[in-house]
């Protein structure tokens, strides 16, 4: 077994995913099972592709009225969770900077 590359920390954070289909863009409220810095496992009730690039923003929070950061992604693997029927743990891998929390 391959160790990885970064250490993960099991955490349920807010996560909003968003990817291009053929009809425009989608756009679906997750949330974490696992975060590193190079990625995450969220909760998806969609099957993705692997390689499909996305956005991803966490923590995710719906009441900012500012816009908050995206960080280019792309999909590792996607797999179907037998306790919880029609909903995937998706690995996502980021592509661009690890994003990281707002400081005040």
């Amino acid at each position: 077994m391959v160790p990885r590359e970064h250490h993960r920390v099991r955490i349920r954070l807010p996560a909003r995913l968003r990817w291009t289909t053929p009809f425009g863009q989608k756009i679906e409220l997750s949330e974490t099972m696992d975060v590193s810095r190079g990625g995450l496992l969220a909760s998806s009730k969609e099957s993705h592709a692997v390689g499909v690039p996305l956005w991803v923003t966490f923590p995710y929070d719906a009441s900012s009225p500012e816009g908050q950061p995206e960080v280019v992604a792309r999909t590792v693997r996607c797999d179907g969770l037998p306790s919880a029927p029609r909903t995937f743990a998706l690995a996502i891998h980021f592509e661009g900077p690890a994003p990281h929390p707002a400081r005040s």
